[in-house]
């Protein structure tokens, strides 16, 4: 699903978001989502299980995790999308902005990141199986050293809620406003009830993350 079409609040009456949410010049689709950048700030209306579950765990967090959106706070606005085959809720969150990777000089760096990311997963097959996916970030954690903490921290959230790894491709691989890279959706629900996935003999993570 990568065009919502026209949304509508049905939670929360402010009138200038409800506007923005449907300007095609302030906002982004992407899958199950929308990001509106509105008065200087960006706001990501979701409808995927799997990202609002990561977006209130990193809530709880006393620092942002490296590679992952820093969120803001939960908004109280809900918007609702209808259409011939399908309708859902998608829940309203306040988050870092995010940037397309340029050929610019302060973007080389996440570039070569980027690109070492494609690589390491070119020939893997995920996104289907919490097992698969959780070898596989453990796998990136130990290779990447610079997303080691993405990784691990994705590892851990795999390994308790059963959902999987997003496609990682360039629409899902960014910069924030300092030029790191980062993720903006990196998990995903694959329409099965997702089930914990503890490996045997225990995960063993490079943090203690609350």
């Amino acid at each position: 699903m990568s065009n919502l079409g026209n949304l509508e609040l049905v939670r929360g009456n402010e009138r200038h978001l409800a506007e923005a949410l449907n300007d095609p010049a302030s906002y982004r689709d992407g899958c199950f989502s929308r990001v509106v950048l509105h008065r200087g700030k960006t706001f990501k209306f979701t409808l995927c299980p799997a990202t609002s579950a990561l977006y209130q765990r990193l809530l709880r967090l006393d620092r942002p995790v490296r590679g992952l959106p820093v969120v803001y706070k939960q908004l109280p606005q809900v918007a609702r999308f209808e259409n011939a085959a399908d309708s859902g809720n998608l829940l309203a969150y306040e988050v870092e902005r995010l940037y397309d990777i340029t050929d610019s000089r302060c973007h080389r760096k996440a570039a070569r990141l980027r690109d070492e990311l494609f690589a390491a997963v070119a020939r893997e097959a995920y996104g289907e199986y919490p097992e698969t996916d959780l070898e596989l970030a453990l796998r990136l954690a130990r290779t990447l050293p610079a997303l080691a903490e993405t990784f691990t921290y994705l590892a851990h959230f795999i390994s308790e809620t059963g959902y999987v790894l997003d496609d990682i491709a360039a629409r899902n691989v960014m910069v924030n406003a300092r030029g790191e890279l980062c993720l903006a959706d990196p998990v995903a629900h694959h329409f099965r009830e997702p089930q914990p996935t503890p490996p045997a003999g225990g995960l063993k993570l490079n943090w203690d993350f609350a």
